[in-house]
Formats: C-alpha cells, structure tokens, sequence
C-alpha cells in the first residue's frame, strides 16, 4: 500500500481535492530508501513520481536528493528540499500514515477543470475552500 503525497501548491486549484493534511517531510523520509518510479507526460503538467519505503527493491534504481540530478533535491548543508514547481512532484510513501504525526490540516480550492481522481466525473471539481471546509467538519 502505498499513500500519494505531494508538495506542490497550484494558484489555480488543487488538483487532489480540498483538504491537505500537512506532515513533516523530514519524519515521513526519515531511514527510507528512494527510487524514482516515473514520469507521467499524459497531463498538461507532468507528474514526476518517487517512491519513499523502509523497503530495498533491487531491481529498481536507488534515487539520491543529495547527488542525483532529479525532480527533488535535497541540499544537507542548507538543510533544503528543492523540486520544480512547474512539475507536479509526487511521492509514494510506502507504508501506513499515522494521524498523531499530522501537523495540521489546509483547505484549498479544488480545480476546476483538473482532478487526479477522475477529471470527467469528480463531484468537488471547482469546490471552493469555505465549502469544503463545511463539509468536512460537518459531514452529511
């Protein structure tokens, strides 16, 4: 199993929907392997996608923020992570999520064209945060 998380803010709408929940990214990469899995070019915005797991998987390619030339850089010295925010970076966090290491939750607009789940059919396309925020503190 794996949890979809990305870093990327967009002006014009969330294309995963209206509630962030914000972790602390050194916590989620903490003593995990990296690989870089693949490059989805089927969007207007490409999705550069790297897998975070405790796991090694030998046939795939070791990913390293520090050295390698990739979607997400990471500068030790700094204490930085870096990606490009005109590519949709998301990473696949192997492994459970645990609700007491949330640091909060954001609302955002949902796009109103765009939708990672299912663009055509998605009820919360152009939902504005006030109202999401409602339906979520005060589902049903």
């Amino acid at each position: 199993m794996v949890n979809w998380l990305s870093p990327n803010e967009w002006f014009d709408g969330s294309r995963y929907g209206n509630i962030g929940f914000e972790m602390e990214f050194e916590k989620l990469i903490a003593f995990r392997n990296y690989y870089w899995i693949e490059i989805m070019t089927e969007c207007r915005v490409h999705a550069l996608r790297i897998l975070i797991t405790p796991h090694a998987y030998p046939d795939l390619v070791p990913y390293d923020p520090v050295k390698d030339n990739g979607p997400w850089r990471y500068d030790p010295d700094r204490k930085l992570h870096y990606w490009n925010p005109t590519h949709c970076l998301e990473f696949m966090h192997e492994g459970d999520l645990m609700v007491r290491d949330f640091r909060g939750l954001k609302y955002f607009d949902h796009h109103k064209d765009f939708c990672c789940i299912d663009h055509q059919t998605c009820p919360d396309k152009n939902l504005f945060k006030p109202l999401a925020r409602l339906r979520f503190l005060l589902p049903g």
